[in-house]
Order: C-alpha cells, then structure tokens, then sequence
C-alpha cells in the first residue's frame, strides 16, 4: 500500500528556472480542461485518479502529514 501527497502552491511569478532533472523534458501550464482532456497522455490511470481526487476539491493542511507520521 502507498501513500500518495499532491501539494498545491501559488506562484509568486511567471520566471521559469531551469529544469535539472533530466527525465523531465519540458513544463506545461495547463487548464483542467487541457489536463483531462490528455487523458491517453497520463503515466497511468493512477495519475488521472490524482487529478480527479485533486479537481474534485479535496484540501488538506500540511500539518496532517505531522500527524501521519506520530
């Protein structure tokens, strides 16, 4: 069994560093539309799961992850 955490942030501006780990070949911006719409794109059907868990409104705050590992 596996714990998976999808953490959301809010950017502070659009300046794009680069990117160095090397299996990651570019960055997209994407709506939900867009993303749902790449569906046969996903790496599996367990990350469309964690979009629709994500898009479906579901918030946590981090200090559940404190009482996860008590």
């Amino acid at each position: 069994m596996a714990i998976y955490f999808l953490f959301r942030c809010e950017l502070v501006d659009d300046i794009q560093g680069p990117i160095e780990a090397t299996e990651i070949v570019e960055t997209l911006w994407l709506t939900q539309e867009e993303i749902m719409s790449r569906v046969d794109e996903h790496r599996s059907e367990t990350t469309t799961a964690r979009f629709n868990n994500y898009f479906s409104g579901a918030r946590y705050t981090l200090n559940v992850l404190t009482q996860l590992s008590s």
